[in-house]
């Protein structure tokens, strides 16, 4: 350790020297002067586009070779941290570290861009304009803003509603998002001649970690204080959870059952085997559960295919469909790589039938390939 000190190495960080890691407003100056291609960085859009890639809003269609990048955008009562436009789109992103949100925040910023969008047409309808927005709400780990902040808005999915009106709305993270754009411009500048861009970030990654970490402490010691203060009611919980979990699961692959009865109903090769009172225990459903899903051969009895949940380590739940001599994993198309009980808790009936519907389109591509 002596020798790497010797050598250079230390735990300095410019960023922890000049201010305090969950600085709101030097986070935002941060971002700000490298998403604006206009910035002294002198690389153009590139950290603009690959924050577009990293935040997964490409069909946005945002010009990024011809946008502007502004801090605390608006007037004295009311100041977008960060404001994005190429003159046609207009991104709104809303930094909060561990501040709470003010009385409708979100809306006032709404309606500010509003009301310029609106000076640059002689007429316009509001869904037009509204059209035209992308809302980004970024916080250290998934949460989104309090209904308060959202004045008249309420979140549906990925879109801010209104009676009659809605706007593109995400919540980013610095825990996911942000660190997944370090590490593409950590890659696009380590091999650039000057290597002071690569530092910074490496840097600004080495920041990022501590407040994630920090925000994870801080969730324990709060989580560990009601465990205690509810012990019996958590130890209930417990014992139960897996049931739940179980319930959650099987209520989403009774759409896709659904689903796949009629994607097959025209299959001259496939089609579904179905429940009754001979086979219900192979679907576990006499318990009020299915574990699985079973697709026959319609000329080969012995050929079928299963759709299972499976266990991908101690927590990640992934529904596979099971061929030959491989499983085709569903958890990275359709979940995002989440646990799969936790991503389906959070939709609804109508969101999970259109996921089945996907799905199911997308197995049956795969048992076309497989006749």
């Amino acid at each position: 350790m002596e020798n790497l000190k010797k050598q250079g190495e230390s735990d300095y960080n410019i960023f922890n020297t000049l201010y305090s890691n969950s600085d709101e407003v030097r986070h935002t100056m941060f971002l700000q002067s490298f998403l604006d291609p206009e910035g002294l960085h002198y690389q153009n859009d590139l950290f603009l586009s690959e924050f577009i890639k990293a935040c997964k809003i490409i069909d946005f269609e945002l010009d990024t070779l011809n946008t502007r990048v502004y801090r605390e955008y608006g007037d004295m009562h009311n100041k977008i941290d960060i404001y994005i436009t190429d003159g046609n789109k207009h991104i709104i992103i809303e930094n909060k570290i561990w501040a709470n949100d003010q009385n409708e925040q979100i809306a006032r910023y709404i309606d500010i861009i509003k009301k310029e969008i609106e000076q640059d047409y002689d007429k316009i309808s509001d869904q037009d304009i509204f059209n035209k927005m992308l809302v980004l709400y970024l916080t250290p780990f998934k949460r989104e803003p309090n209904k308060n902040s959202l004045g008249k808005y309420e979140i549906q999915g990925n879109f801010l509603e209104k009676p009659n009106h809605k706007i593109q709305y995400k919540n980013i993270t610095y825990e996911k998002e942000i660190l997944e754009w370090i590490y593409k411009i950590e890659n696009k500048t380590k091999n650039l001649n000057c290597k002071e861009l690569f530092v910074l970030f490496c840097q600004y990654e080495k920041v990022i970690k501590n407040i994630v970490n920090k925000g994870n402490e801080m969730k324990n010691a709060d989580l560990k204080k009601l465990i205690r203060k509810y012990y019996t009611t958590c130890i209930d919980i417990y014992t139960n959870i897996n049931s739940v979990e179980n319930e959650i699961i099987s209520e989403f692959l009774e759409y896709l059952y659904n689903a796949l009865k009629e994607e097959l109903k025209g299959s001259k090769t496939w089609r579904l085997q179905e429940y009754n009172k001979d086979n219900l225990v192979n679907y576990n459903k006499a318990n009020g559960v299915i574990d699985v899903i079973i697709i026959e051969h319609k000329k080969n009895d012995n050929k079928h295919k299963v759709i299972q949940i499976k266990k991908v380590d101690r927590t990640l739940v992934d529904i596979c469909l099971k061929c030959e001599n491989s499983d085709i994993s569903m958890i990275k198309v359709f979940f995002n790589n989440e646990e799969l009980a936790v991503y389906l808790y959070n939709k609804t009936k109508n969101q999970q039938e259109k996921l089945a519907n996907e799905m199911s389109e997308k197995i049956k591509e795969e048992l076309d390939k497989s006749r």
